[in-house]
């Protein structure tokens, strides 16, 4: 017998919702019938349950597959957007590293060029100390040349 439950009601075995048709014995039909549980339906009214239940099944996968197109749509954008970002980040790394090579290429210049002026410079440096090394020896030397005429008597006149 089919009956169309008119409130919700489970079992051990069991379970039906507000609205369920089921099929069951006479006898619990009759009884759920007359505590006001349920109410006979026909063999027909089960199809056309079962159609209406399988329609909102199928209203509600199409709702859902058009959600998920959207949603689709949506993530094939940002990974167009993700993309397009990766590219430019790729222009702009590889303009980067090309600066930044360039600046080490210019580093590595002024430090060839700062050896070159700083050994310029030590060389300067030793000249002058040599030179100054040499001034004080004429220095001492002129010194002692002046000494040592002012020391000599001038020669005689007719001696030479």
């Amino acid at each position: 017998m089919f009956v169309k439950m008119l409130t919700a009601m489970a079992g051990d075995s069991f379970s039906y919702d507000h609205g369920a048709v089921v099929e069951v014995s006479a006898k619990y039909g009759k009884a759920w019938i007359a505590a006001g549980l349920a109410e006979e339906t026909r063999p027909t009214d089960v199809l056309e349950a079962e159609v209406d239940k399988q329609a909102g099944v199928a209203k509600e996968a199409v709702a859902k597959f058009k959600v998920a197109e959207r949603d689709l749509a949506i993530h094939k954008a940002d990974l167009a957007t993700a993309r397009q970002q990766i590219e430019a980040l790729t222009g702009q790394l590889s303009e980067a590293q090309a600066a930044t090579q360039a600046l080490a290429t210019e580093v590595e210049e002024l430090k060839a060029a700062l050896g070159d002026e700083k050994e310029a410079k030590l060389t300067a440096l030793e000249e002058l100390d040599t030179e100054r090394a040499a001034k004080e020896i004429l220095e001492k030397e002129l010194e002692a040349l002046k000494t040592a005429t002012a020391q000599e008597p001038p020669p005689a006149e007719g001696a030479a």
